[in-house]
């Protein structure tokens, strides 16, 4: 697919969900992740993880995520961590969660430093150092 061809798609979808004509909104993020577009990996990942135009499905969800995180996306990233820091999609897995908050804090994602700060005032995922907590 051009990459004006992709852009279309991408831009269609976002206005399909906008007005929350979330079937067509799938159907263009379909299109475009087939191109292997992370916006469109990541987009597809949330409607499946909020059930929008789909069955909710935690387990597609955090697929779409990780092929999105794949390509450095990096609210794809903080997702993957937040589904396994909750056990949804995926077993739970604390040190995976803080590995992928982690990844995410450096990259300025202000809700990624905030859970990272409580996971080492908590020592989960990781051993507890209030030191750390509090610089994060």
């Amino acid at each position: 697919m051009p990459a004006i061809n992709l852009e279309k798609t991408l831009s269609q979808a976002f206005q399909y969900y906008n007005a929350k004509n979330y079937i067509q909104a799938i159907e263009c993020y379909q299109n475009a992740a087939a191109q292997n577009n992370a916006i469109a990996q990541y987009n597809l990942g949330v409607m499946y993880d909020h059930g929008q135009g789909v069955e909710q499905d935690k387990k597609q969800a955090f697929e779409w995520y990780q092929k999105a995180a794949a390509q450095n996306d990096v609210d794809a990233q903080y997702n993957l961590g937040r589904m396994y820091y909750h056990g949804q999609g995926v077993e739970q897995d604390k040190k995976q969660a803080f590995e992928w908050f982690e990844k995410t804090a450096q990259q300025d994602h202000a809700t990624a430093q905030y859970n990272l700060g409580v996971m080492y005032d908590h020592g989960q995922g990781v051993e507890k150092d209030k030191k750390k907590a509090f610089e994060w």
